[in-house]
């Protein structure tokens, strides 16, 4: 699949008040969209992957390592793999586009 529609890729309850949809992903590269609702939180984790993001509409609270930020429209964020990383949602409808590599296997739907 070379080409995609946020309009035909149906969203999966990520966590509580979070819907991922993934939109594509080919070999090494896997491309996904978040909506959060207000207050929704996905707590400290890490994992393997390089993940990079950029908020489309909402505001976040975005920790990464040790540094923590409020997000708003048109900031982006880089997280290395291993480090933990946490997002708060500080608005509803709160957007986020996200790439991964390698390819997440337990986000291909």
């Amino acid at each position: 699949m070379n080409f995609n529609s946020r309009n035909d890729v149906d969203p999966v309850e990520f966590l509580p008040g979070i819907e991922r949809r993934t939109m594509l992903y080919h070999d090494l590269i896997m491309l996904c969209q978040f909506t959060y609702k207000k207050g929704a939180c996905h707590d400290t984790h890490s994992h393997e992957y390089e993940q990079t993001g950029y908020l489309l509409k909402g505001k976040m609270k975005f920790t990464v390592g040790d540094e923590t930020r409020v997000m708003s429209p048109n900031d982006a964020y880089i997280i290395p793999p291993g480090v933990e990383h946490r997002a708060e949602s500080l608005e509803d409808d709160t957007r986020s586009v996200e790439v991964f590599s390698p390819v997440r296997e337990d986000y291909k739907d």
